[in-house]
């Protein structure tokens, strides 16, 4: 039977898209506002300015587009590293809820960030009623007005936690990993490497159970 880590890595390996065209897009949308840069400035100065008016917007908004198209495509490339980078090199962990976006507890198709807290101590990760004590008492006592920011982590004050090492981190959710499609627990499996400053990532709920096949819908994202 093979690994959490073999089958989450295999996982991510059939799970990039299978044609990814931003790249050509993003090309083809610089390419497209230079040259209608170059019709606009042509325009203007063998006609009229206000016939060229319209097309400088244009020229501007289609380079900003294709260079938009090619940043994404360099931003999801350093995630998926960074993802595979806390498979391999993390460990398995209980992640209590504290707080999570409105749209989780609900069926949909985005990813949206929510709060949990980790530990590392096998005695209080594995403590369910403390931990979910403690994620009520840290939502009571912090604001939920903070943007979320990806793999952010801080240590709670030691004297919330009586001496033990205990984490919140921001962790971002796409529903469709979950079992039901959306939160009906308090509990999350989540790979997670160890330190004030690493990351963390659900596990998706087929990866659990070597049987489970895996949805369709999700071996195209990551």
């Amino acid at each position: 039977m093979t690994s959490l880590t073999e089958r989450f890595t295999a996982y991510l390996d059939d799970a990039k898209p299978i044609t990814d065209n931003r790249p050509t897009r993003g090309i083809l949308g610089i390419i497209a506002g230079i040259l209608t840069l170059g019709i606009a400035v042509a325009l203007a100065y063998f006609w009229r300015k206000l016939v060229a008016a319209p097309f400088l917007p244009l020229g501007l908004w289609l380079i900003g587009w294709g260079v938009w198209q090619l940043v994404a495509v360099r931003r999801d490339q350093r995630l998926a590293t960074t993802v595979r980078r806390i498979v391999e090199r993390g460990q398995r962990v209980n992640a209590y809820l504290v707080r999570a976006h409105d749209a989780l507890y609900r069926p949909g198709s985005h990813v949206q960030p929510c709060q949990v807290l980790i530990s590392f101590q096998p005695e209080v990760s594995g403590d369910k009623d403390y931990m979910l004590h403690l994620a009520q008492r840290w939502a009571e006592q912090t604001r939920d007005r903070d943007r979320k920011v990806r793999y952010r982590r801080r240590q709670l004050p030691l004297t919330l936690t009586d001496g033990s090492e205990v984490f919140c981190c921001d962790l971002f959710l796409h529903p469709g990993m979950l079992s039901s499609g959306y939160l009906t627990s308090m509990v999350l499996p989540c790979v997670a490497e160890y330190g004030e400053q690493a990351g963390i990532e659900l596990i998706p709920y087929w990866l659990l159970f070597p049987y489970v096949e895996s949805p369709l819908s999700q071996r195209q994202r990551v």
